[in-house]
């Protein structure tokens, strides 16, 4: 399934150092399925590469691990990492000029958004690569490995992958605005939480809330979508989807090694 449209970035995937081994696995095979499962849906590819290792000293930045791992320290605080930081820092990467890309870093912190952490519980933070057809330049995920494990234990694992496919929708343009299930900031659930806007109300789509309609965590959201919806998404939300992932990534010439590790 090809595409008219010129834009075909890669994405780096950073995996935070501080991270052990054992997650990094557990993480890089949940991102290629999701990744791959996407790619199905759509008929694209979407080449990325990853990054993970300890921090470095100063003298190693000009090396893609090591800065990417600098970002990561850079915006590490008391109260966890900084995502604004994080996507501000990547934006002006060196790399950007001759290798254009998004980012999805994963961190082992909690995230720390200043008007809603000391509330609510923030699990991954996502700038959408595109919107109305619109490409934007600074776009990516931020996605903290801590605050699961805290909230969920053995299990993280299961609500890793759900919030993965969650944060991913939003930076694929999800969810539909134009779609019966759309939440609007003037929405029930949106005037009950601010953070309840711009999602779906579909019982079985990935862009649902976690605790809403009867379920409790980020499990039971994983347990109505991927028992009830072998496509995660609810109808309108997958035909965003697909449409935004050919504007993305629709070139069918494009060769890149999707999958390199440094």
């Amino acid at each position: 399934m090809g595409s008219k449209y010129p834009y075909n970035k890669e994405i780096f995937i950073t995996i935070d150092g501080k991270l052990s081994e054992d997650d990094y696995f557990i993480i890089k095979d949940n991102l290629d399925w999701i990744l791959k499962r996407l790619e199905g849906l759509a008929g694209v590819i979407i080449p990325r590469t990853y990054f993970y290792g300890p921090p470095c000293k100063d003298e190693y930045l000009h090396l893609p691990h090591c800065y990417h791992q600098h970002i990561i320290e850079t915006c590490r605080g008391q109260n966890g990492v900084n995502p604004e930081c994080i996507f501000n820092l990547s934006v002006i990467e060196p790399s950007q000029k001759s290798r254009p890309h998004d980012e999805i870093y994963i961190v082992n912190d909690p995230i720390n958004v200043d008007r809603y952490s000391s509330i609510y519980t923030i699990y991954g933070v996502a700038l959408s690569a595109i919107s109305n057809g619109r490409v934007f330049n600074n776009a990516g995920i931020v996605l903290s490995i801590e605050s699961l494990k805290r909230h969920y234990g053995p299990k993280w694992p299961i609500a890793l992958s759900i919030e993965l496919i969650h944060e991913s929708g939003h930076y694929f343009g999800l969810p539909n605005q134009e779609s019966p299930y759309y939440i609007d900031h003037n929405h029930p659930y949106a005037k009950d939480n601010p953070l309840y806007a711009d999602h779906c109300s579909h019982k079985y789509c990935a862009m649902g809330l976690p605790d809403v309609e009867g379920r409790d965590d980020l499990l039971d959201l994983a347990r109505d979508v991927f028992e009830n919806n072998p496509n995660w998404y609810c109808d309108y939300d997958l035909q965003l989807l697909i449409r935004n992932l050919n504007i993305l990534f629709g070139r069918p010439n494009y060769t890149k090694d999707k999958n390199r590790i440094i």
